[in-house]
């Protein structure tokens, strides 16, 4: 909604005659009463996110750097959200090499 209102604020402070900036606001108000509301699934987004972040940990666990930042990780969400290790289903340990 910024854009539109500085848009709007555009239309207003321009050098044409009101009758111009009227029909131009009118035009552009229409545009916005067409548009469709876009919306974005976050959660969706989140998991995709999430995915991606865990599978690079995956792949690059033999790298010292990244099984640290992914085990902090782990801890600072269990910690923020929360979450309790279920190491009855774990088929991985990440600090331990291949």
């Amino acid at each position: 909604m910024t854009k539109a209102i500085i848009k709007v604020n555009e239309i207003i402070s321009s050098e044409k005659s009101d009758t111009q900036k009227l029909a131009e606001i009118k035009q552009f108000v229409d545009i916005l009463k067409n548009k469709k509301e876009s919306t974005i699934d976050w959660q969706l987004v989140a998991g995709y996110l999430d995915q991606q972040i865990f599978e690079f940990f995956l792949r690059n666990q033999s790298d010292q750097k990244i099984t640290e930042f992914a085990t902090t990780l782990a801890g600072n969400l269990a910690e923020k959200f929360g979450l309790v290790r279920d190491t009855t289903t774990m088929s991985r340990d990440m600090t331990r090499p291949n």
